[in-house]
C-alpha cells in the first residue's frame, strides 16, 4: 500500500513537471509562430526578394486581394466579404469599389513607409504590424490581413 502511494505521488509529480515544462515551451512556440508569420507576410509581399516592399509590389498584392475578397465577382466588395469594410468604404455606400480599396492600401503603404523612401523595410513592416496585431486587425483573413 505504501509503495502504491509513493508511485501515485511520483506519477502526479512527474505529470505536473511535464505539464509545467510544456506550458513554458508552448508560449515560446506561440511567440516563434507570431514572428514567423510576420516574416512570412513580409516575404509574401516582397515579390522580387530584394529585402524591401516597393509600392508596386504592395499595390499588386492589394489588387489580388481585392479579387479574392470579391467572392461573387461583381467588381465590388460587400460588407460580408470584408472585415475592414468601414475603413475602405469612404463614400458611405453599401460596397467598396476597387478604387476605394486601392486608395485605402495606398494610405496603408504611406503609413508603413516611415522614412518616406518609397519602400517598406522589414523593420518598418514589423513596426507597422505591431499596433494592428494588438488591435486584432491582422492575420484573421479579413481585408488587409495579408490574405
Amino acid at each position: 500500500m505504501r509503495l502504491q502511494k509513493k508511485w501515485t505521488a511520483l506519477t502526479v509529480l512527474l505529470f505536473g513537471f511535464v505539464f509545467f515544462m510544456s506550458s513554458g515551451d508552448m508560449s515560446a512556440q506561440i511567440d516563434l509562430k507570431k514572428q514567423a508569420q510576420k516574416v512570412e507576410g513580409f516575404a509574401k509581399l516582397d515579390a522580387n526578394k530584394d529585402g524591401k516592399i516597393s509600392k508596386d509590389e504592395f499595390m499588386s498584392h492589394a489588387k489580388a486581394e481585392f479579387e479574392s475578397k470579391d467572392v461573387n465577382k461583381d467588381g465590388k466588395i460587400q460588407k460580408k466579404e470584408c472585415g475592414k469594410f468601414d475603413q475602405f468604404n469612404t463614400n458611405g455606400d453599401d460596397t467598396v469599389s476597387p478604387e476605394e480599396f486601392l486608395k485605402g492600401h495606398e494610405d496603408v503603404f504611406a503609413k508603413m513607409d516611415a522614412n518616406k523612401d518609397g519602400s517598406v523595410s522589414k523593420d518598418e513592416f514589423k513596426a507597422a504590424k505591431k499596433p494592428a496585431m494588438k488591435k486584432g486587425k491582422c492575420g484573421d483573413g479579413k481585408c488587409g490581413g495579408g490574405k
